[in-house]
């Protein structure tokens, strides 16, 4: 084996053991002796490739932070976007059900297990981009708007049920289903709202 395959060998070992450890215990508990130890190399060669604690964790769900926001704003789109006809299958996107079972452990470290570094509140953070999008959605569409924490509850009810469905032992397949259905019930239930308000200003 050439001294550089080595190299990537370790760097490659530290962050299997780094994520192991993070979703064990958390950014905060995780201990970088334990990472090294169990990825069978030294503080100094940790060292060599990550600053510290924070670098380490950061290079785990960088781009995962970054991928998922794409997805959520596709799926966004998607669901609330002129074009979608609940009816067909013209608004079914997989995209973002795929992606969050490809990169489920990145996920977990990013919305469950970030406190301690500049990712806490990651989850909170896209609850809130859901938010605002289905407030904008009902504005433009129907002309009406609720309390603000109507919309931060069904965004906050969303996100949960993402993060059920990752538990859960179910193929992509189901996934794909409940996900649509979910979305069938939380875009009928926000018509059911503007019908009502209709009624009761008439």
């Amino acid at each position: 084996m050439e001294k550089g395959d080595r190299t990537y060998e370790k760097k490659d070992f530290l962050l299997q053991s780094a994520k192991a450890e993070f979703l064990k215990y958390g950014y905060e508990k995780a201990s970088l002796r334990n990472i090294c130890k169990n990825a069978n190399v030294t503080t100094g060669a940790l060292y060599f490739f990550f600053r510290n604690k924070a670098d380490l964790f950061d290079s785990l769900v960088r781009d995962t932070a970054l991928e998922l926001q794409q997805y959520v704003g596709e799926k966004l789109d998607l669901e609330l976007g002129d074009v979608y006809d609940h009816r067909t299958e013209r608004g079914t996107n997989t995209k973002l059900i795929e992606y969050l079972y490809d990169n489920k452990d990145s996920i977990t470290l990013l919305c469950d297990k970030s406190v301690g570094t500049k990712y806490e509140g990651y989850r909170q953070m896209v609850e809130k981009r859901v938010s605002a999008a289905l407030n904008d959605h009902v504005s433009r569409k129907w002309g009406r708007t609720f309390d603000p924490v109507i919309y931060d509850l069904i965004a906050r009810m969303r996100i949960d049920c993402y993060a059920n469905l990752l538990s859960r032992e179910l193929s992509l397949e189901q996934a794909c289903e409940i996900d649509q259905s979910l979305f069938l019930w939380s875009y009928e239930g926000l018509k059911g709202m503007i019908e009502k308000n209709e009624d009761s200003l008439m």
